[in-house]
């Protein structure tokens, strides 16, 4: 049976000693040197012992989010161009804001992320061109109503 000392390894290299101090009488690093690090780094994945980074690029999916929610609730300028228009009429529903708030949920904002910058921009100041806008408040509010967790249900049969 195999003891551990109280100190963690810190090194992959320094597991893999403690995991198999000796193989068929061979010391570790002879055996290491002929077969390669490799296995030793496939070990601790397989074991679990290094954490997974599940969503690298978090910050740029709560910052795509925020970008999104800003460009729906402020809506489409009054002398905006043709193209503009147009591209507000494919990508500006709401429908389409909330399939593109669901990707970032789905790479790892949370819900409460996205109700509390919803909640940023009805109260912050520096959101104060759309808090004073009519049309900005209700598609904030419309927009709130697809992100707030259901209540339980209570059914009578």
């Amino acid at each position: 049976m195999l003891s551990f000392s109280p100190t963690i390894p810190t090194t992959p290299l320094d597991l893999c000693k403690k995991l198999w101090p000796s193989v068929n009488g061979k010391s570790f690093l002879s055996l290491i040197q002929r077969i390669g690090c490799n296995i030793c780094k496939l070990h601790i994945m397989k074991c679990g012992f290094l954490t997974n980074n599940s969503f690298p690029m978090r910050e740029w999916h709560v910052d795509h989010m925020e970008k999104t929610i800003v460009k729906f609730v402020t809506g489409l300028s009054e002398d905006a161009p043709r193209w503009q228009r147009r591209q507000h009429k494919r990508y500006g529903t709401i429908t389409h804001c909330c399939r593109q708030i669901n990707y970032d949920v789905k790479h790892g904002v949370t819900n409460e992320e996205v109700l509390s910058f919803l909640q940023k921009i009805r109260l912050d100041s520096s959101y104060s061109s759309t808090q004073n806008n009519v049309g900005s408040i209700g598609r904030l509010d419309e927009l709130e109503t697809r992100f707030v967790p259901a209540k339980d249900k209570g059914y009578f049969y």
